[in-house]
């Protein structure tokens, strides 16, 4: 009884051992005048997997501060502009670990390009690693997997990502969500050009942010921050401005347009196309729209067509992006300002929704647009559980709610 007692003692000393964090401190300073150092670039791996690098930056008065580190032996090459590399080991036996000061020797200038090359790629605030996008070389057509495969701690291989030695969850651009759970898919769906810089982070559960608690259900993940030329500007052939100003910004052309005849039909495409080759209904609709057509898309079911070549109308293009599910709020404000420009009801525009409905994000779209008295939905790919029979007739009666059938009878029946 005492040894299977003193078993178990051991082993769960040795379990919350193995599972302690600890938080390192030191200071960077100039060997020569002991002068603090700020902005040097600090590479670290545990002793044991040197491919598992992380980065991190000094601070003001040079100081370092690296939370979270498991106890161990680590290997740390700390670098900066006009001094050699400085490299050391340390161990984290402590929850606050002090390794001291961490000595910078001035180098040659043939090395300072590189130096500063270094210095500029990354920061770090929090547990935030930040890469600077600019400073990593890619083609002009690289997209953001090109991208990610030049950032040092970054791992791509068959689409999934690494980083930090923990599997990304989720993408997300300029905080929003993007594609889902759909990283390799993201990370193909925006080009590198478009990028200012990557952010790594641990990102919290839906459920622990809104408690307020950590409920040990996070996961690794990537913001993608893009250029501000580039939040109002082109990806691919789309029309990119995450938001109401995307066509608000092109408003007094389109009304002009409408009003002369060369714009027939607005289309709100919000809709997901699904990974089975007969689930094309959004990506077939976009190919099929007739040119004197404008489609608004609001969903990431755009970036399986933003690639086609739509063309524009008296230099609108065709494709105009209000954003993801999320800023469907958005898409409300467009079509009030453009009832209230043409002194009309919103039901009363040339404008017609092609939803759909999974997610429950969606449904609650879906529920709002009804209760601000919006009719003529088109809602599919197919219809949610709890439309029942019933439920149709009173959604079909005072909402001219109806199912999508194909592109091509869908479009016959909205273009008149």
């Amino acid at each position: 009884m005492k040894r299977l007692l003193l078993s178990t003692l051991f082993t769960l000393f040795a379990v919350a051992a193995f599972a302690q964090k600890g938080t390192v401190t030191g200071t960077v300073v100039d060997a020569e005048t002991g002068e603090t150092v700020a902005g040097a670039v600090l590479e670290f791996s545990p002793a044991g997997a040197p491919d598992k690098k992380q980065y991190s930056t000094s601070g003001f008065k040079g100081a370092v501060s690296i939370p979270s580190l498991a106890y161990g032996e680590y290997k740390l090459v700390v670098s900066f502009l006009g001094y050699n590399n400085a490299e050391t080991t340390f161990k984290v036996s402590a929850a606050k670990q002090d390794i001291g000061k961490i000595e910078l020797r001035p180098g040659v200038q043939i090395e300072t390009v590189v130096k500063e090359a270094k210095a500029l790629r990354t920061s770090q605030k929090g547990d935030t690693v930040s890469y600077n996008a600019g400073a990593f070389k890619v083609t002009d057509d690289a997209d953001v997997e090109g991208l990610l495969k030049k950032m040092p701690g970054i791992t791509v291989s068959d689409g999934t990502v690494e980083a930090q030695g923990e599997s990304v969850k989720k993408i997300f651009v300029d905080g929003k969500e993007f594609f889902g759970e759909d990283v390799t898919t993201a990370i193909k769906s925006l080009p590198a050009q478009a990028v200012d810089r990557i952010e790594v982070y641990n990102k919290l559960s839906d459920a622990a942010e809104f408690s307020g608690m950590d409920d040990g259900e996070g996961y690794k993940a990537l913001n993608i921050v893009t250029r501000p030329g580039m939040r109002q500007g082109q990806f691919g052939k789309l029309y990119a401005g995450f938001g109401y100003d995307a066509v608000m910004g092109v408003a007094p052309a389109v009304i002009d347009a409408v009003k002369s005849g060369d714009i027939k039909r607005f289309i709100l495409l919000a809709g997901c196309d699904g990974m089975r080759k007969e689930r094309s209904y959004y990506t077939d609709f976009a190919k099929l729209a007739p040119s004197d057509s404008v489609i608004l898309t609001l969903a990431c079911g755009k970036y399986r067509f933003n690639d086609l070549d739509l063309g524009s109308i008296d230099g609108i293009p065709r494709l105009l992006d209000v954003g993801q599910c999320n800023d469907a709020y958005g898409a409300i404000k467009i079509a009030l300002a453009l009832a209230d420009a043409f002194g009309c009801g919103v039901n009363d525009l040339p404008l017609s929704m092609v939803l759909s409905w999974y997610e429950q994000k969606a449904v609650c779209i879906l529920l709002t647009l009804l209760h601000l008295g919006i009719k003529g939905i088109y809602l599919g790919p197919t219809l949610p559980a709890f439309v029942s029979p019933g439920v149709l007739q009173v959604l079909v009666d005072n909402y001219g709610i109806r199912p999508i059938s194909t592109p091509e009878a869908d479009l016959a029946q909205i273009m008149g």
